[in-house]
């Protein structure tokens, strides 16, 4: 898999120089009406310019214009409103199920394209970038903004300079504690910017007790707190401070000053706001190098 995306990123950064400089969805047939069933997926499509082509979205997005009907989720899809935004393309993130028969028979009744992406990792994300521009611009060259987002992408593959720093712990949540863990996409940016994870083992979401903290007595924590996209506000950041239920703990990590929140909208997605994730971990490292 990593030949695939060596191989790809070679190819693309050779015909960056003539890529298209039309903005991605001018270039993109005016035909295209797209259905996207994946937040992750919408913050991709909307990060390569597409957005103006889709015609509707996951219940669960807040990404995409809220205006956009919600055709379905991971449970379900409303197939009657899904005829009636009449969709060209339809984007889904189906994981390793079988897609549902309904779907993939409306599809071929009525000439609909189904792209089936599941962005976990680093390497998949930046080859759902590439096979949706891909698609979107029916085979042509890659967008502008296409080969932009797949260098900012390919920089979290490189083997990072310094060495490891850490064990560094990142968590989704505090309250209770659950942490990334390998196989996570965040897991890899940690690895790519210089830090050592503080869990080596098990899945990429891990829930955790009091007694793994202390056990782990990692030397920084990461807390990734996304908020909502939708009009967030001051008045919408919450009062209570994310640290207290470590507070009692006696985690060297609090007791030197060395943890952080990243609070992206975006910031638990597995998408093109990872380069965000990505770059938020680096300055963080940076500064606790010190």
């Amino acid at each position: 898999m990593r030949g695939v995306f060596l191989l790809l990123l070679s190819v693309l950064l050779v015909v960056t120089g003539a890529c298209s400089r039309e903005s991605p969805a001018a270039s993109a047939s005016k035909q295209n009406r797209v259905v996207v069933l994946s937040p992750a997926l919408a913050v991709i499509v909307r990060d390569l310019g597409y957005a103006d082509t889709v015609v509707a979205r996951h219940a669960y997005d807040d990404v995409l214009p809220k205006e956009l009907p919600a055709v379905g989720d991971q449970a379900g899809i409303d197939y009657e409103a899904l005829l009636r935004v009449k969709p060209t393309h339809v984007l889904v993130q189906w994981g390793s199920r079988e897609l549902p028969e309904r779907l993939t028979q409306l599809a071929t009744q009525n000439q609909w394209q189904i792209t089936n992406l599941n962005p976990l990792q680093i390497e998949d994300i930046f080859l759902a970038v590439h096979r949706i521009d891909a698609t979107l611009r029916k085979g042509k060259e890659p967008s502008l903004r296409c080969s932009e987002l797949l260098n900012q992408i390919a920089e979290f593959r490189s083997a990072p300079k310094a060495a490891a720093w850490g064990p560094v712990l990142l968590l989704a949540s505090t309250n209770p504690p659950a942490a990334l863990g390998p196989g996570s996409c965040h897991d890899e940016l940690l690895r790519a910017v210089g830090g050592q994870p503080a869990i080596s083992e098990g899945k990429p979401w891990i829930e955790l007790s009091p007694e793994d903290l202390v056990r782990l007595q990692p030397r920084a924590i990461l807390l990734i707190r996304p908020r909502s996209a939708r009009g967030v506000t001051d008045a919408d950041v919450p009062t209570t401070d994310p640290w207290e239920p470590l507070a009692k703990l006696q985690l060297q990590a609090l007791q030197t000053g060395r943890f952080a929140v990243i609070d992206d909208p975006e910031g638990l997605l597995p998408s093109t706001s990872m380069i965000r994730v990505g770059e938020a971990m680096r300055k963080h490292l940076e500064a606790w190098r010190k």
